[in-house]
């Protein structure tokens, strides 16, 4: 499974609603989390309505592997 693709996907624990999303990259915060940093639309995929802004997670471990969850 990608690590995401939009809102819905199993591997991400969130309350928002985003589509169309890109750039995803890893950052290490020194303060021993892993956080992933993205690009995607807010709201929908649809470019014509949408603003697209950074999205940032916290990745956290659970029994299925690792997902990216809201802090």
């Amino acid at each position: 499974m990608p690590w995401l693709t939009r809102s819905g996907e199993g591997g991400i624990t969130t309350t928002a609603t985003f589509g169309g999303a890109g750039g995803l990259s890893f950052l290490d915060t020194g303060d021993g989390a892993l956080h992933a940093a993205f690009h995607a639309y807010r709201g929908t995929h649809d470019a014509r309505t949408a603003s697209r802004i950074t999205w940032i997670y916290q990745v956290v471990h659970s029994p299925d592997g690792y997902r990216l969850a809201e802090f």
